[in-house]
């Protein structure tokens, strides 16, 4: 019986792995505020991580859903805001504005918004 389980265990550990479904976080790309700016090259079904500021609200720009999409079947790290994967050959401009939670505050502070901009390129 054990010989059983340890053997499904294994074949769906091979099938998950195997149909691209489970990306190593070692292996996959983690973008922050410092990549702004930047072109960033993707292969087909790479995928990125974004790790912007979690003290700041982070709202998502329309961009081009041929190349690139949000993973939502992925548990992000707390604090990061997604996960995004190259799904298409050609580019895309990826935006996000951040607004700071303190400004919700009953005293509001003085942080500045934050915008992050790149260029994705899937080849």
């Amino acid at each position: 019986m054990r010989f059983v389980r340890l053997s499904l265990v294994l074949g769906l550990a091979i099938l998950v792995t195997s149909c691209g479904l489970f990306v190593p976080r070692a292996k996959m790309m983690i973008l922050t505020m410092k990549d702004s700016g930047q072109t960033i090259n993707l292969e087909l079904r790479q995928r990125f991580e974004l790790a912007l500021d979690a003290k700041y609200t982070w709202v998502l720009q329309a961009y081009d859903r041929t190349v690139l999409k949000q993973v939502v079947d992925i548990t992000s790290v707390p604090g990061y805001q997604g996960v995004f994967e190259g799904i298409g050959t050609g580019e895309t401009n990826f935006e996000t504005f951040g607004f700071a939670l303190c400004k919700d505050d009953p005293i509001p502070c003085s942080k500045p918004d934050l915008k992050f901009s790149i260029k994705v390129q899937v080849q």
